[in-house]
């Protein structure tokens, strides 16, 4: 294996943990990702990777030949001198180089830490799957689809471009919108969050406390690097176990949708938590 797997323990609550779990009150909520803008035209001295890779996100098709887990996500996106992605429950990403023959290295890689339990198995599909992105050693980008593999074997790991939604982040401002339960998000009855977005700002109520934020939104990517919940706990434990998964939610989103009077969130996980507007 060329990489070595070096695990960094952080306080994240998944989605699919939140069902069975006590509830945790994090007054803040951190975004770590890294800011990969980059200028129009800007001349880049240190490019390690194939341009061809960067700036895309590719989600895996299959693993071992098998579907993923159902309900389950694997995605892998790379800069100009590391990738990154989420492996299904948590996030990844290290130093990455390719040359001209189509070779690819994975160096070290640092994950997240947390031991999903749900869906069952979603864990140890996502070990298997950082075991054999560390051995890849060639790459290979045709017809939409990116094809990692090791020479005189088949083991290969093949993943398909997203497509962008042509999203415009004005669309966002001054916008006042109130979740509806769904399948992915069911609401405690007679239970209410709200999200309203202004000039980089987030404010609304999660159904146990109010919260405020921010929000940064580029075409249809979105990310909040900051959440901070405002006033007392409420006494209602339900209420507060929603309140954690909402907030963790936000913490997932990676691309957002606006179409007529709904908003939709897309998380790293699949899941979709959408929104209706309010006047």
């Amino acid at each position: 294996m060329k990489g070595k797997l070096f695990v960094v323990i952080i306080t994240l609550i998944l989605l699919s943990a939140c069902a069975e779990e006590t509830p945790v009150d994090e007054t803040v909520l951190g975004d770590e990702q890294v800011d990969k803008e980059l200028s129009e035209g800007e001349v880049i001295e240190d490019q390690l990777v194939d341009s061809e890779l960067v700036d895309r996100e590719w989600f895996l098709n299959t693993l071992d030949g098998e579907p993923l887990i159902e309900g389950t996500n694997i995605i892998l996106a790379f800069d100009e001198s590391s990738f990154s992605g989420f492996a299904g429950c948590n996030g990844y990403g290290g130093p990455a180089e390719t040359d001209e023959e189509g070779n690819i290295t994975f160096g070290e890689m640092s994950s997240q830490a947390e031991g999903c339990i749900e869906p069952e198995g979603v864990l140890d599909q996502e070990i298997n799957y950082l075991d054999q992105l560390l051995d890849m050693e060639k790459y290979r980008v045709e017809n939409g689809e990116l094809t990692l593999s090791i020479p005189e074997s088949e083991q290969t790991l093949i993943y398909t471009l997203r497509e962008p939604f042509e999203m415009d982040p004005q669309l966002l401002e001054d916008s006042s919108w109130k979740l509806l339960a769904t399948d992915d998000f069911p609401l405690i009855e007679d239970s209410e969050i709200t999200l309203s977005f202004s000039n980089g700002e987030i404010v609304g109520f999660a159904g146990c406390r109010d919260y405020r934020g921010e929000y940064e939104a580029e075409g249809d990517e979105i990310r909040f690097p900051m959440i901070m919940m405002l006033g007392e706990v409420c006494e209602e434990e339900g209420l507060l176990i929603q309140e954690g998964k909402f907030t963790t939610a936000l913490e997932l989103s990676i691309h957002y949708q606006v179409q007529d009077d709904q908003f939709a969130l897309i998380l790293a996980t699949g899941e979709t938590v959408i929104f209706e507007r309010q006047e």
